[in-house]
């Protein structure tokens, strides 16, 4: 099922100006994020991500995943995890986007 291979970030605060700390629990990043490691979360405008970028949002489910952005198409991202086979089975929208992941 594609929401076991998404990583989960294993804290529930919600995102603001200030940079978030945030544990990565999973391995759909791996080599680029680790279970378990550390990141950052920046409320980096919607507008402003690009191909390459490594973002958090909330899937259709509602929980909180970090993937690489791999298209922008017509407003919206196509995302995927570094160590998955395939894209996520659907497109991040801004009301989905929380922010830039860096390590």
């Amino acid at each position: 099922m594609i929401a076991l291979a998404l990583i989960l970030l294993a804290l529930a605060v919600p995102l603001a100006a200030e940079p978030a700390r945030l544990s990565v629990v999973g391995s759909s990043m791996v080599p680029t994020l680790r279970d378990g490691d550390t990141i950052t979360v920046q409320a980096v405008p919607f507008s402003e991500i690009r191909v390459g970028d490594v973002i958090v949002f909330r899937d259709p489910h509602g929980a909180r995943v970090v993937h690489r952005v791999r298209e922008i198409r017509r407003g919206r991202l196509w995302t995927k995890g570094d160590a998955n086979a395939r894209r996520d089975a659907f497109w991040v929208t801004r009301e989905m986007y929380l922010g830039k992941a860096h390590e």
